[in-house]
C-alpha cells in the first residue's frame, strides 16, 4: 500500500492574500455599520421632532378654537429654525372630541 506523505501547508503568499481579503471584508462591514448607525440616529431625531409637532397641533386645537372655518398657525422647529405654517380648515366639535380638518384646495 502506498502511503501519502503530503505535508504541504499554506505558503506565506496565500496567508497574506487571505488576510488582505479578510481585512477588506471587515472594512466594508464597518463602513456599512457606520452608515446604518447614522441613519438610525437621524430617524430617532425625526421621530422626536414629529412627536413634538403633533403635540403642538393638538395643543393648538385644544386652546379653544371656535367651531367652523378657521386658519390655524402652527410653528414647527428643528432646533435652530422656526417655520410657521398657516393651514385653512374647519374645526368640528362633537361633544368631548374636537377635530381640525384641513381644507384641500
Amino acid at each position: 500500500m502506498k502511503r501519502l506523505n503530503n505535508r504541504k501547508g499554506l505558503s506565506l503568499i496565500e496567508v497574506i492574500i487571505a488576510m488582505a481579503v479578510f481585512t477588506i471584508i471587515v472594512f466594508i462591514m464597518l463602513a456599512v455599520y457606520g452608515s446604518v448607525a447614522t441613519v438610525i440616529g437621524g430617524s430617532r431625531q425625526q421621530s422626536i421632532d414629529n412627536y413634538a409637532d403633533q403635540a403642538a397641533v393638538e395643543e393648538a386645537i385644544a386652546e379653544g378654537v371656535s367651531t367652523g372655518a378657521v386658519d390655524m398657525d402652527f410653528i414647527f422647529t428643528d432646533g435652530t429654525d422656526n417655520v410657521t405654517v398657516t393651514v385653512n380648515g374647519q374645526v368640528i366639535n362633537e361633544g368631548e372630541i374636537t377635530v381640525f380638518i384641513p381644507a384641500y384646495d
